[in-house]
């Protein structure tokens, strides 16, 4: 049970994260940087369901990304993949990260709505 509690607090970590982003709006890279790590964060939530006992390191962003996509269907896996190359793309505009951002939370949501 102790997963749940990790995937709820990445979740709403993230979450949090996500509703301040705007104050580094018209920031450039620093605003890219946080919206990046929010989605690591936000999809460290998923992860954590999949990690019974605690793991002794912090896994690395492919770690992650190989074991949500264990995790979800096919439509979610392509999703997240959009939101993914939009969030780490450096052409992206920040109206368009946003909106993968939310999307991608729309996602987790949908999976972890049980333990929210």
């Amino acid at each position: 049970m102790v997963y749940y509690i990790r995937a709820k607090s990445y979740y709403k970590y993230a979450e949090g994260l996500y509703k301040e982003l705007l104050q580094y709006s018209e920031k450039g890279e620093k605003f890219q940087k946080k919206a990046q790590e929010i989605f690591q964060i936000a999809l460290k939530s998923i992860w954590a369901l999949s990690q019974i006992t605690s793991v002794s390191r912090s896994p690395d962003f492919e770690e992650i990304w190989q074991e949500v996509k264990k995790s979800l269907d096919p439509e979610e896996i392509k999703k997240i993949e959009n939101a993914k190359k939009i969030v780490f793309s450096s052409q992206a505009k920040e109206e368009e990260i946003i909106e993968a951002l939310r999307e991608t939370f729309e996602v987790i949501r949908n999976i972890l709505s049980p333990i929210l």
